[in-house]
């Protein structure tokens, strides 16, 4: 009988909470599986693997890389399946470059969190962990996804690439696009119309690991930013700049205007690219086409998190170049118009 391997990286689900903080504990990580025995029984085998302990908010290109080297020196064939245990905090970015990355699996890969310690009454840690399991046993579908309970107790299936950053009133997660695949009920799967069961991207192998050492400088706008307070004499692999919903930004000139900024990246010799378009074929609003037209590269129909991740893995992997990755659909990170 195959074991499901669990990769602990921390988070709280990891957590313990001490009555004046909360914070990750080496041994706490492991209650998981011993509430998991302790409430369900042993029927399931575990092979448990720690290469991580830390709150998600400190995930740094370091840590990526220890966690995909640990993840790179798995036999995946060994497994009927593997859950991640990670934070909310930058859960959606992590589990877009899981995605991307081992998008070619053959087995289940799914990426789950709690929104209190475990502990504490009003976790779903335990139920999160619970639904997994039964997604690895009671489907045949491989692939990358995000499992967590919703307010309303439904324990949704996310496809990974689309996950959004959870909102901070309700703590939940949304979908980006067709991204919500499905929802567990009862030890049941229910599987909505989503984009993963229409369209099959190309598969992409990238020699393991990855080690990440450049950096890609994300900048999310908002009214009266000052793009001269940008100091571009580190020189990152590349900026992304997300745009408003609408795919505008401001182009005042002078210390407002982000044609002018995108100019100065270009001095520099820095790549740009921007996204949040829908499409760039249709009638864009003048200040949208002004960004298109500054030599700004256009990521279609994706979230900025999977947004960023995508630059992330393009500018660190050596096989291809960044160019090649930027216009694959590796893993449903972008939505219908381009799969």
């Amino acid at each position: 009988m195959k074991k499901i391997l669990v990769i602990l990286t921390g988070g709280t689900i990891g957590s313990k909470n001490d009555d004046t903080s909360i914070n990750t504990d080496k041994a706490s990580a492991y209650n998981l599986i011993k509430l998991y025995y302790s409430k369900y029984g042993t029927e399931n085998l575990f092979e448990v693997i720690q290469p991580l302990n830390i709150l998600s908010e400190n995930m740094n290109l370091k840590n990526l890389s220890v966690f995909c080297k640990a993840i790179s020196d798995i036999d995946l064939k060994m497994y009927k399946g593997i859950i991640i245990t990670h934070g909310s905090d930058t859960l959606s970015y992590t589990s877009a470059l899981i995605g991307m990355i081992y998008n070619f699996t053959d087995i289940p890969i799914l990426i789950t969190a709690s929104n209190y310690t475990l502990t504490d009454k009003r976790s779903n840690g335990l139920e999160n962990f619970r639904s997994c399991i039964t997604f690895i046993n009671n489907s045949d579908i491989a692939g990358i996804f995000v499992i967590y309970q919703d307010s309303n107790k439904r324990n949704n299936i996310y496809i990974s690439t689309r996950v959004q950053e959870a909102d901070p009133y309700f703590d939940q997660f949304s979908a980006f696009g067709n991204g919500l695949y499905g929802y567990i009920s009862e030890n049941k799967i229910t599987v909505n119309n989503s984009d993963f069961n229409n369209k099959i991207p190309k598969k992409i192998s990238f020699e393991s690991p990855v080690i990440f050492q450049n950096d890609i400088l994300l900048i999310r706008p908002y009214p009266g930013m000052n793009y001269k307070n940008i100091d571009l004499s580190n020189k990152p692999a590349a900026v992304l700049h997300y745009l408003y919903h609408s795919a505008t930004g401001s182009n005042e000139n002078g210390k407002y205007s982000l044609t002018e900024f995108i100019d100065r990246c270009h001095m520099y010799g820095i790549d740009v690219y921007t996204a949040s378009y829908k499409d760039i074929t249709s009638t864009m609003y003048d200040t949208a086409k002004c960004i298109v037209d500054s030599g700004a590269v256009p990521m279609i129909n994706i979230s900025c998190e999977a947004a960023y991740m995508k630059l992330m893995l393009a500018y660190n992997q050596k096989q291809y170049q960044p160019s090649y990755i930027i216009n694959q659909n590796i893993y449903y990170e972008h939505g219908s118009s381009l799969i």
